[in-house]
C-alpha cells in the first residue's frame, strides 16, 4: 500500500484533484503501462459516472501501490497537468512551459515575459 505521508498527500489534495485535473481516462494508459492499474481497474474506473466519481476511483487504487503517487504524478506530467503534479510534490515552482501552457488554456495567450505585463494582466497596482 501507499505510505501514509502518500496518503496524505491525495487525501488533503483532493478538492483540488476534482477541481482540476483533466478525465481520468488520459491517465489510464500511463499507469496500467506502468504497472499501478491492470485493465480491469482502468475499466472499473472509467465506467463510473460522474467525472469526481472516476477519480475518487482512481485515487482508490493508487493508495493499494507503494509507486501509486509517484506514478500519478509521471502521468499527470506526461499529460501537461504539471501544475498538478508540482502541487502534489509540493513544489511551488512552475517552470516556463507549463505557464505558457496555463495561460494558453486559460487565458488565450502565452505566459507574460516581463513584470509589467504580469501586473497587468493580474491587475495589480504596485505602488512604491
Amino acid at each position: 500500500p501507499l505510505s501514509k505521508q502518500d496518503t496524505t498527500v491525495l487525501e488533503r489534495n483532493m478538492a483540488f484533484l476534482i477541481e482540476e485535473m483533466m478525465e481520468v481516462s488520459l491517465l489510464i494508459p500511463y499507469l496500467t503501462a506502468d504497472g499501478i492499474l491492470s485493465l480491469l481497474s482502468g475499466k472499473y474506473i472509467t465506467d463510473k459516472k460522474s467525472r469526481s466519481d472516476r477519480i475518487m476511483a482512481l485515487l482508490d487504487i493508487l493508495s493499494t501501490n507503494e509507486r501509486g503517487l509517484d506514478a500519478f504524478i509521471s502521468a499527470l506530467q506526461k499529460t501537461d497537468q504539471c501544475h498538478i503534479s508540482q502541487r502534489l510534490q509540493g513544489t511551488l515552482f512552475i517552470t516556463t512551459p507549463c505557464k505558457d501552457y496555463i495561460y494558453t488554456h486559460c487565458y488565450g495567450s502565452e505566459y507574460p515575459k516581463t513584470p509589467a505585463k504580469i501586473r497587468q494582466r493580474q491587475n495589480i497596482n504596485l505602488q512604491v
